[in-house]
C-alpha cells in the first residue's frame, strides 16, 4: 500500500477506474507502471517507508498515546474513493474485506457515520 503525498494523485484501481486520492490518503493498489511513475515523481510513498513519529526511547509520539499503541483509524470524508472507506471498515472492525468490498460505497458511509 501507499500514501498520496501530493495534494491529489489520480490512479487507476484493478478494474481500470480512475480513482481520486488526497494529500495523506491510502492508495490500496497501484499497477506498476503507476508504481514506478509515482514513486519517481514523489506522488506516493510505500507505506513502511513512512518515518515512525515515536522516538527511540519509546516514549508518546506526541499525540497522547505511547508509542506503538494501534491508533483508531480515521473516518474518510464522504467524497473519499470507496477503497478509503474499504480501508476504514475493515481497520474500524466493522466490516470484513469481503464484506466490505462487495458493500456499495454507500452503506459503508451510512454504516459507519
Amino acid at each position: 500500500m501507499y500514501q498520496a503525498v501530493a495534494k491529489l494523485v489520480l490512479a487507476a484501481d484493478q478494474s481500470g477506474k480512475t480513482q481520486y486520492f488526497y494529500e495523506g490518503s491510502v492508495v490500496p493498489w497501484l499497477s506498476d507502471t503507476d508504481r514506478d511513475r509515482f514513486l519517481a515523481e514523489g506522488l506516493v510513498v510505500e507505506l513502511d517507508s513512512i518515518p515512525s513519529t515515536e522516538d527511540d526511547a519509546g516514549e508518546p509520539s506526541g499525540d497522547g498515546q505511547p508509542a506503538g499503541a494501534p491508533r483508531a483509524p480515521e473516518r474518510p470524508a464522504k467524497a473519499a474513493s470507496k477503497a478509503l472507506w474499504v480501508e476504514f471498515a475493515v481497520a474500524s472492525g466493522a466490516f470484513t474485506q469481503e464484506d466490505a468490498e462487495k458493500a456499495e460505497k454507500a452503506d459503508l458511509v451510512a454504516a459507519l457515520s
